[in-house]
């Protein structure tokens, strides 16, 4: 189970960043996903699915992306460094695999506010706040975590759903610790565990959704001929909307390329056959006797 789950994280984050969800009975089979979900759809499930009435609703744990810029759950994930969460995988809810709105934590906090309606109340905290939080302590006191921020238990103690930021300097093994332990803790009512969609796709994504407004793709397409040279032109008037793809040289910047290293070649190759001529560097004005040259 945990070979295909990581395979499926793999495939998954070539398009949209993954989300596990963990609430109700954990008896039922897990439903796996990849149709196109919404964020906020996903928080909706986790809060309808709570069958009782738990101190915390539901607690949100988002993986930040990595120092190469992916998403941190699939690369902790496909190198086993998450190994208590994966022996629950069988106990989810659901696991989606195309799950949008995940671009930014601002974007989380707001999909999970709108999802949640004014009912509920949200509160962003951080992984090392939620480990020293108890949630059946509601005292009116600060403390400092060991991060050094500052936690307000009555905020956090009046709250219903937790969003906790992971960082990537997280030590792996307190982010398995912790998320277990909040799944198999009867005072939360359900969890969930996403990421921060990659870098890469969410730059990929603002550049169509741009590209897509300005009108460049609305166009209709042209049937006319076009010159070899017309290609801003054609670019404009294309109707090609699979997506878009970079190249470091046209055909004809890669030709000119081409026929300067040619040019370059044949002068180097004159100049060093002129070089090579070589004339008498003695002369006289008077010549020897003929017969006598030598």
């Amino acid at each position: 189970m945990k070979t295909i789950v990581t395979l499926a994280a793999l495939i998954s984050s070539v398009t949209a960043a993954p989300a596990i969800l963990w609430a109700g009975d954990s008896s039922s089979p897990t439903i796996h996903s990849s149709a196109a979900t919404e964020f906020g759809t996903v928080v909706k499930r986790a809060l309808s699915s709570t069958s009782k009435d738990p101190s915390l609703l539901s607690a949100i744990f988002v993986l930040n992306r990595d120092k190469d810029g992916s998403d941190g759950l699939t690369s902790l994930s496909s190198t086993g460094s998450l190994p208590k969460i994966a022996a629950l995988y069988d106990s989810a809810q659901s696991i989606e695999h195309y799950v949008r709105g995940l671009d930014s934590m601002k974007s989380i906090t707001k999909n999970a506010r709108s999802a949640a309606g004014s009912v509920h109340s949200i509160v962003e905290t951080t992984l090392e706040e939620f480990k020293a939080f108890s949630v059946t302590d509601s005292s009116d006191s600060a403390t400092v975590a060991s991060d050094g921020s500052v936690m307000h238990k009555r905020a956090l103690a009046n709250a219903n759903v937790f969003i906790v930021r992971v960082n990537e300097k997280a030590c792996p093994k307190a982010i398995d610790a912790t998320v277990s332990a909040a799944i198999g803790n009867a005072d939360i009512g359900s969890v969930i565990l996403t990421t921060m969609r990659s870098m890469n796709e969410a730059k990929l994504e603002r550049d169509l959704q741009h590209k897509s407004k300005s009108g460049r793709y609305n166009q209709p397409p042209q049937r006319r001929r076009k010159l070899a040279d017309e290609n801003e032109n054609d670019d404009e008037d294309s109707d090609f909307e699979a997506g878009i793809y970079f190249v470091n040289f046209s055909p004809n910047i890669f030709a000119g390329f081409l026929f300067f290293l040619f040019f370059v070649f044949i002068t180097y190759t004159g100049i060093s056959c002129m070089g090579m001529i070589a004339n008498d560097n003695v002369y006289t004005k008077v010549y020897p006797a003929i017969g006598r040259e030598a």
